[in-house]
């Protein structure tokens, strides 16, 4: 599986989120709650985030909710004055 930024692992009662994702570096946090964003960030290289991630599992991704589209204009209308 490829890493992905805001990717989110569980490792036994810990949860690492992919906070930023690098050529060869990974800064990341580890919570006790999935849900929770607040938490210190930690770096690693790829390769000793990916031994961390050894027997952890991903979670699925939390579905995306989509931007409101912008307001559309409503048409100008012309009074005509008697």
């Amino acid at each position: 599986m490829r890493l992905q930024q805001n990717q989110v692992w569980q490792a036994g009662d810990q949860f690492i989120r992919i906070v930023r994702l690098e050529r060869k570096a990974v800064q990341y946090k580890v919570t006790k709650d999935s849900a929770t964003v607040a938490g210190p960030h930690a770096y690693a290289t790829k390769k000793d985030f990916c031994r961390l991630l050894k027997g952890a599992t991903p979670l699925p991704p939390t579905p995306r909710i989509a931007p409101l589209a912008p307001p559309v204009p409503l048409p100008r209308t012309t009074t005509v004055a008697e």
